[in-house]
Order: structure tokens, then C-alpha cells, then sequence
């Protein structure tokens, strides 16, 4: 995936002196603002007599350039709802069709076990969302592009009349009309290989991360329960200490130990929430990534349908230059005189030339659409992998952190094992985004002590794998298994056996045959 990024990178053909870096670099408004969501209040609306509630945000802003002059004001703070953060975003995605755009969270409570609640008002909820929410609003005033929208900055510091000023663009009736196409199935005849190639991608990305947070759901599920298990037992502990002298002091500790390890559990699973909240934001992102792709497949639909158009319009043309009458002409035997001809003529030109302009018209929207869509999925594909390699990483040093409870202690272990654990996880995390994994693995055993010898050898480049591996039969023979797989051939192994079977020679077994018992009475007899 990371080579389709790179080779369809368009800026590099009108600039070859700016790479990627580059445009990341390039100035956006959060060079010039400090932008944060402070605060969230419950508000109840009264309308026609109905209690409804809603949350509000409070977003402040505050200029850190002096010669910054595209602000409203040096400083504000206002109010938005999360139906306004909605309206600004369906706004962008309209105006900025080509940008993979940055989701908003979760609505409502996604992946959900039981200590987690389905309340949209919890205040735990609230505060996850107000820190999506300031996390959107960062990431849309660190792109290039979007944050230089006018409507953008009106949001950020327009008290009065926004919303009123985003509907008058009329991008409510461009939204109908782009839902109408993107519902439809498209079926293109010749499809973009690229983009086909990026949309696969992102149906790929959104069904791990769908099994990623799944599987971490339940497994959280278990391990809440687990730990909640201890602080029974700790009770167990501290009522049995209170009847037994002996060991009185001992079962106390254990029982306060217990209960310390339960109470550690709730904390820490705060703070893997926050982990799944990121991992939720780059499965939303997946979404917007094949929303992009959507578009452009519209874009490609709308052209060859126009090209079809001028195609009928010649069509219908020569047949009207060769005198050439419909099925109707000929069966009621009316003929079309010079005049007439000459007349349809004419129209089926204009009809071309319109045609003809709405095709080039269409062609240059679909390459300029096609050329800055890579260019933002490239920005896109590396932001994904700085973000989700230090996910990933915060994610498995967290669960380092629970086990340090029981397993780990800092005298024993002089290295730094946060270091060591985020490096390892920052290089699994990107073997695991790689499209094209690529890795060579060793393995043995020799141990004459007890007869284990084994070795184990495996290779793989991207879908394909060699690997073999040997055992030391009992029989004194090696057998070896050579093995590949594949996705179109699938798992196959070839068993063989190397040097001779020496079997051991048979024990002979000895019967014993005890001695005879003389009793008393033929003791007695004898003697």
C-alpha cells in the first residue's frame, strides 16, 4: 500500500524539489492559534412544552501570532453543539471533496462492556467526546487546506450567524444531490487501479480495527472481572484474619494486597479507554478514506456517461448524413426532405459541441480531482502510522503496567522497560500496517540433557511463506517438514525422514520366583 501511496504522489511531478515532508509542513492555522474545548455543560431546551437536553462545548481560542491578521479576534470563547460540529463537517466535506477528512467521535458508545455506560449524558462519556471534539478541531487547523476556510474560522470565533452564513454556500442542495449519486452502485468499466488498490486498503484497515476493539471489548470484559474476583477474596482474607491468632497478621496482608490489586484495575482500564478512543478515531478515518474513493468513482461515472452521450450523438449523426430513417420513417414510408436533414444536422452538432465540452470539462475535474485525492491519502497514510504505532505501543505498555502489580519489580529489573516495550510495539505495530509484511524467523533446541533437539525455520514476503522445521524422532531418525503457503495454493508440506532407524534392542524380562515359606508345623516336623 505504502508503494501505491508513493507512487501516485502527483506533487512530485509539478515539484520535484517538495517531497512529503514538505507538505506537512506547510503553514496551517495552528502556527498562528492556540485552539482547545475547555468545558462541557448539560443545557435542557423547553420548546413546545418538551424538556429535551443537549451538551454544549465551550471552545476557546486565542492568537499566539502577532501578525496573524485572518482572525475575527485576538481572543474568544463560545458555545457550539455537536450538531454544529456535524454541520461543519458535512460543509467541508461538500466544499473539500478530494480531502480525507478527520471524524468526529462517537455519537453514541461504540464497542461498550459493562462498566462502561451507554449514557450519552455520563460525564465520563462527555469528557471522552470533548476531548474528540478539540481533537478534530486540531486536526482540521493543522491541515493545509481546511484550515484556511473562511467558514472554519467563523466557527471557531463567529458568535452570531454561522450557521445561517454555511447555508447560504447552498452546500445543502450540492449534499442531496451527492448522496443521490454515492447510493447508487457503481460498476465503472475501466476502474482506477490506484484508487481501486486504496479503497481495498481501507476496507481492510476498517475490518481490524472492527476486530481489534471487539476482541479488546470482551477481553476487558473478563479482565474487570477477574480483578473484581480479588476484592471478594480480599474480604475473605481480612474476615478470616479477624478469627485466627496465628496467622492473623499474614491474612490481613493478603487481604489488603487483594483488595489494592482489584482497586488498580479501574483506573487503568480509564486510560485504555482513552487507547480505544484513538483507535476509534482511525476506524472512522478508514470510513472517510473510502468515502473519498466513493466520490471519485461518482466523478468517473458522471464522465463516462457524458462520453456515452457524445458517442449517441455522432451515432445519430451519420446516420441522419447517410439518410438513414428510424424504424417509424420506414414503416409509414415518410422520408425527411434536404431541409429537414440539414436541420437535424445542425442540432445533433450543437448537441456534440456540448457534449464535447462537457466531456474535456469532466476529464480535467476527474485528473484534478485524482491528483490532489492522492496527495491527501498520502498525507493521510503517514499520519496513520505515526498515530496508530503510538497507540499500539501505549496500548501493550499499559498491559505491561497491569502485570508490573504482580510480576515486576524495579530492583530486579535495573533496565528501562518502558523504552524496550514502546520500541519493541512501535516496530510490531508497523510490521502489522504494512500491506507487504516481510520478516525471516529462527528457531532451536539442543538440549542432550533431555533428548529435546529440534529446530524450526520460517521466511515470508508478503503472501507467500517458506518455512521447514526438524524433531529427533525416538527411533534416532530426523524428521523434517518443509512447508509453503500461499493465498492461491493454499498450505502444503512435504514430510520426509533423514538417517537411520536404530531401534533399541529388547529387555529381556526375568521372571522372579520367590522363596518358599516353611510354616511352623513342618518346621516342627523336620526338626
Amino acid at each position: 500500500m505504502e508503494e501505491v501511496f508513493q507512487n501516485g504522489n502527483y506533487q512530485r511531478e509539478a515539484n520535484a524539489n517538495m517531497n512529503a515532508m514538505e507538505t506537512r509542513k506547510e503553514d496551517c492555522l495552528l502556527d498562528h492559534m492556540e485552539i482547545s474545548i475547555v468545558e462541557a455543560e448539560k443545557r435542557a431546551n423547553r420548546a413546545l412544552n418538551l424538556r429535551e437536553f443537549y451538551t454544549v462545548y465551550l471552545i476557546e481560542t486565542k492568537v499566539t501570532d502577532p501578525d496573524f491578521k485572518n482572525a475575527l479576534t485576538r481572543i474568544s470563547s463560545l458555545w457550539r453543539r455537536y450538531t454544529e460540529f456535524e454541520l461543519l463537517r458535512a460543509y467541508l466535506e461538500i466544499s473539500y471533496p478530494y480531502i480525507v477528512l478527520p471524524p468526529l467521535p462517537e455519537k453514541k458508545v461504540l464497542y461498550a462492556w459493562q462498566k462502561v455506560t451507554t449514557d450519552t449524558f455520563d460525564p465520563d462519556f462527555v469528557d471522552r467526546r470533548r476531548a474528540g471534539l478539540e481533537n478534530f478541531l486540531i486536526r482540521v487547523a493543522s491541515h493545509p487546506i481546511l484550515s484556511r476556510d473562511e467558514h472554519f474560522m467563523g466557527f471557531l470565533q463567529q458568535t452570531d450567524g454561522w450557521r445561517e452564513s454555511v447555508k447560504e454556500t447552498g452546500y445543502l442542495q450540492i449534499a442531496e444531490s451527492k448522496l443521490k449519486a454515492l447510493s447508487v452502485a457503481v460498476r465503472l468499466r475501466k476502474p482506477d487501479k490506484r484508487f481501486e488498490t486504496i479503497k481495498n486498503y481501507g476496507i481492510e484497515l476498517q475490518n481490524n480495527l472492527c476486530n481489534l476493539l471487539r476482541v479488546r471489548a470482551r477481553l476487558v470484559e473478563k479482565q474487570h472481572s477477574l480483578y473484581k474476583l480479588h476484592a471478594n477474596y480480599g474480604r475473605v482474607f481480612s474476615e478470616w484474619s479477624a478469627i485466627e491468632k496465628g496467622i492473623g497478621d499474614e491474612l490481613q496482608k493478603s487481604g489488603h494486597y487483594l483488595d489494592s490489586l482489584a482497586a488498580t484495575i479501574d483506573t487503568t482500564l480509564e486510560e485504555e479507554e482513552l487507547i480505544a478512543d484513538q483507535l476509534k478515531e482511525w476506524l472512522f478515518g478508514a470510513s472517510a478514506l473510502q468515502a473519498v474513493v466513493r466520490r471519485r468513482e461518482a466523478l468517473q461515472l458522471a464522465k463516462d456517461e457524458a462520453h456515452d452521450a457524445l458517442t449517441t450523438a455522432f451515432e445519430q449523426k451519420d446516420k441522419v448524413m447517410q439518410g438513414k430513417t428510424g424504424l417509424m420513417s420506414r414503416l409509414f414510408g415518410s422520408v425527411d426532405t434536404e431541409e429537414v436533414r440539414e436541420l437535424k444536422i445542425l442540432q445533433l452538432e450543437q448537441r456534440i459541441a456540448q457534449h464535447d465540452e462537457t466531456v474535456k470539462q469532466m476529464d480535467e475535474d476527474l485528473k484534478s480531482f485524482s491528483i490532489k485525492a492522492i496527495m491527501d491519502i498520502d498525507r493521510f497514510q503517514h499520519q496513520k502510522i505515526v498515530d496508530l504505532k503510538e497507540t499500539l505501543a501505549a496500548y501493550c505498555v499499559l498491559q505491561f503496567k497491569i502485570s508490573s502489580h504482580r510480576t515486576y519489580h524495579p530492583h530486579r529489573h535495573p533496565y528501562n522497560l518502558h523504552s524496550s516495550i514502546k520500541s519493541f510495539m512501535q516496530h510490531l505495530a508497523l510490521e502489522l500496517l504494512e500491506s507487504h509484511p516481510k520478516y525471516t524467523f529462527n528457531y532451536g533446541v539442543h538440549d542432550p540433557h533431555t533428548g529435546d533437539v529440534k529446530t524450526q525455520h520460517e521466511m515470508r514476503d508478503g503472501d507467500v511463506v517458506h518455512g521447514s522445521y526438524s524433531v529427533n524422532e525416538p527411533d534416532g531418525s530426523v524428521r523434517i517438514v518443509e512447508y509453503t503457503a500461499d493465498d492461491h495454493n493454499g498450505f502444503n508440506a512435504v514430510v520426509k525422514k533423514v538417517g537411520p532407524a536404530i531401534h533399541p534392542k529388547p529387555v529381556p524380562i526375568v521372571k522372579y520366583v520367590s522363596p518358599a515359606h516353611f510354616n511352623s508345623y513342618d518346621y516342627e516336623k523336620h526338626y
